[in-house]
């Protein structure tokens, strides 16, 4: 059965930039099961003329698949978490990529409002996040054919 995740987030969360990493005293054995973020996927979000729900500064927003949506079963919409409603979508050829790595449980997504938004744009920072395994298993190939994507640097690698 297809999980669908999601994250919400705002240009105030503090994600981590590309190169930096927490230490952990951790055994060996565990690596395979830490949760680590995987990169970061600059996009914008289309199909905003089509929801009534805007966003200003200072919403949060998130992301989630639409698993029955009609017109690309790879959808993922973004949601205004701050006024509950649809604001619209993450671009196909970037939605097409990521929704079977959500599906199977392999990424998680996190979304950050990165530019002051307008009401026909809106531009946003995906972080994503796996555990170790999943990106030493082969998820890092599919993921460089991201548009926009950004790989984070690991010491574990």
């Amino acid at each position: 059965m297809p999980v669908a995740m999601s994250g919400c987030g705002d240009v105030k969360d503090g994600w981590r930039a590309p190169n930096t990493f927490m230490n952990w005293n951790i055994n060996q054995s565990d690596i395979g099961n830490i949760e680590v973020v995987a990169g970061w996927v600059e996009c914008g979000v289309v199909g905003m003329k089509y929801y009534k729900g805007g966003v200003q500064t200072g919403d949060i927003v998130c992301v989630e698949r639409e698993l029955n949506n009609a017109h690309d079963p790879n959808a993922i919409k973004v949601i205004n978490r701050t006024r509950s409603n649809q604001v619209g979508h993450i671009p196909r050829n970037v939605a097409s990529l990521l929704s079977p790595l959500l599906d199977r449980g392999f990424l998680t997504l996190t979304a950050h409002i990165v530019a002051p938004p307008t009401p026909t744009s809106l531009q946003l920072l995906l972080t994503l996040t796996t555990i170790h395994h999943h990106l030493a298993n082969g998820i890092q190939p599919t993921l460089q054919g991201c548009p926009g994507f950004k790989p984070a640097q690991h010491p574990i690698f």
